[in-house]
């Protein structure tokens, strides 16, 4: 599941309310606040695998980095990605984005069924 801004909030909350559901959640310019240390830990022992942020203005970096150290901290692996185009997805953004979803998808057998 992903989400941009105000959506990345909302699929954070929803992934947090149903880990089996959305066990992958990619949030574009927001959503970091979900990240409790409570949230994080419940998302990881309920079956919660991955979080990846993708930043796009240099003020969504040093949350997202929080947020990621949470999660790693709950045991659950997340990675932050940057490109400078501000708060939009725009595509040196999505292109970062991409560069990490072999990792966001490794072992989603719906994925492998896909290639």
């Amino acid at each position: 599941m992903a989400g941009f801004s105000l959506g990345a909030t909302e699929i954070g909350q929803l992934a947090t309310g149903d880990p089996p559901r959305f066990p992958r959640v990619a949030e574009v310019e927001g959503g970091h606040g979900v990240w409790t240390p409570a949230a994080a830990a419940a998302f990881a022992d309920k079956g919660g695998l991955r979080v990846l942020f993708g930043c796009g203005s240099t003020w969504c970096v040093a949350p997202a980095n929080g947020a990621r150290a949470r999660l790693e901290k709950a045991g659950v692996e997340a990675r932050v990605v940057y490109a400078p185009v501000g708060h939009t997805n725009d595509r040196p953004l999505l292109e970062a984005i991409m560069g990490v979803l072999p990792w966001f998808l490794d072992g989603d057998a719906r994925w492998l069924a896909q290639r």
